[in-house]
């Protein structure tokens, strides 16, 4: 008798989680941000994300932040106060509170509250001769604390750092030797500490390279791969740690007059670089800028004008995961995180979410609906038991099991259960409550 017990009980669970996760989904298109055009996005967590814009007619520098993994936005920061054009380039949003975008002139601006306010800073001085446009260089902080930042055709682009979250910056050195000391710095990322990685034009030797730095920028190996050539160009960086890593570009077909995407990987946080082979066909067919983001080492996404590209397997294989004419002259920058969820933006600021179809599977209506409090949550939440309740699970949503609580099932009265959600990272889950009587389910979203 428990032995046909056991397998209805399974048979109901592989039903529920079949309805649970569903792998596939949808980009919706969110509200615009109207008149801007977009310059970068940072995203400290799968809800939180702040991007940098500056305005098409103005042109002063804006900052809008979304609490909500890119459905709404709300500008948090405007500044107008000099009386010209403003224009930033990158922002770096690595903790819920703390935030920094670098712009012209040799400005930063940070908040440590979230948005709710925030400080300008100058971290160099404007030589003379520079133009002002070429103080925006990018910015890449591991941290609230340390960082780094470049200059952008200032002849030769810069590096400074910081240690106290972008209060003071440090000129390191960068005299890259061998041709390239005199060069443009086109893509900046700080992957530890004392690492940190960068793309180079060279105007001497007429072709890009890479820099790597693993003591902080006092000493530089420059990556002479012969697969980059006076034909690549390099674009967009993707880590999912310090050492695994991916980078786009494209090879320049003269004969053609095709911009033909390539994909570079790394194991040992960019020492050495290898091609993905990928299938035999021209993604991004449409063309643009090929701007990358993995989660871990299978699964990313690629953009391109009009067009969102998904991989599962490292990026040799790219599928179409949406294409809209209506965006034929747009760039999409895509982002990736938690589970199968993804956020797009175009540069005129039309954003874009990924929405997976997950059904959830409706209580009983003698049983009533779950009740969860506070919902959302950053600590606890409060979950209303009924008698007989026995087995409590949370699940991500792709259905794995986030944690498990068992021997609950010894109440005989309706009584409330609480559950720590603090180690748990933000973004939606599924609470599930199973007894002999059935299965109740509720969406839940832990913030942080």
């Amino acid at each position: 008798m428990n032995i046909k017990l056991n397998i209805v009980i399974l048979i109901l669970i592989t039903i529920f989680l079949g309805k649970l996760i569903a792998q596939s989904g949808e980009w919706v298109i969110g509200k615009s941000l109207t008149n801007i055009r977009l310059s970068d996005i940072s995203s400290s967590d799968s809800l939180n994300k702040m991007i940098v814009a500056y305005g098409k007619d103005n042109g002063y520098v804006s900052i809008f932040k979304s609490e909500d993994g890119g459905h709404f936005w709300k500008v948090v920061y405007t500044d107008s106060s000099t009386g010209r054009h403003l224009y930033s380039k990158s922002i770096s949003y690595p903790k819920k509170n703390f935030s920094i975008a670098q712009y012209d002139s040799g400005y930063v601006v940070r908040t440590i509250d979230g948005g709710k306010t925030w400080a300008k800073y100058k971290f160099a001085k404007l030589n003379s001769g520079f133009s002002q446009a070429g103080w925006q260089g990018k910015i890449s902080m591991i941290d609230e604390k340390y960082g780094y930042l470049c200059t952008s055709n200032t002849g030769p682009d810069r590096i400074f750092k910081t240690s106290d979250g972008g209060l003071k910056w440090i000129e390191i050195n960068n005299r890259f030797l061998g041709g390239w000391n005199d060069c443009l710095i086109s893509e900046l990322i700080c992957l530890s500490k004392n690492r940190l990685i960068c793309t180079l034009v060279s105007w001497t030797l007429n072709k890009e390279g890479i820099a790597t730095s693993i003591d902080g920028g006092e000493n530089w190996n420059i990556i002479t791969n012969p697969l980059i050539d006076v034909k690549t160009t390099l674009c967009n960086f993707s880590f999912s740690d310090s050492l695994n890593g991916f980078l786009s570009g494209f090879n320049s077909d003269s004969i053609t007059n095709l911009q033909i995407p390539i994909l570079f990987k790394t194991k040992d946080g960019g020492l050495n670089w290898e091609i993905v082979n990928r299938e035999i066909r021209s993604i991004l067919k449409r063309g643009g800028y090929p701007f990358i983001s993995f989660k871990d080492s299978l699964n990313g996404l690629m953009g391109g004008l009009s067009e969102i590209l998904k991989t599962t397997d490292g990026g040799k294989i790219w599928v179409s995961d949406y294409y809209n004419k209506n965006f034929a002259n747009e760039s999409f920058i895509v982002s990736c995180f938690i589970g199968e969820l993804g956020f797009a933006i175009t540069s005129s600021g039309t954003p874009f979410f990924y929405q997976p179809r997950i059904t959830e599977v409706k209580a009983e209506k003698k049983k009533g609906e779950l009740i969860l409090y506070p919902n959302p949550t950053s600590t606890t939440v409060k979950v209303k038991l009924q008698p007989g309740e026995e087995e409590l699970t949370i699940r991500d949503v792709l259905g794995k099991e986030i944690k498990s609580y068992k021997g609950i099932g010894t109440i005989t009265r309706t009584e409330e259960y609480e559950i720590d959600v603090t180690e748990i990272k933000g973004g939606i889950y599924f609470i599930t409550i199973k007894s002999k009587g059935g299965i109740r389910v509720k969406k839940i979203e832990v913030v942080h």
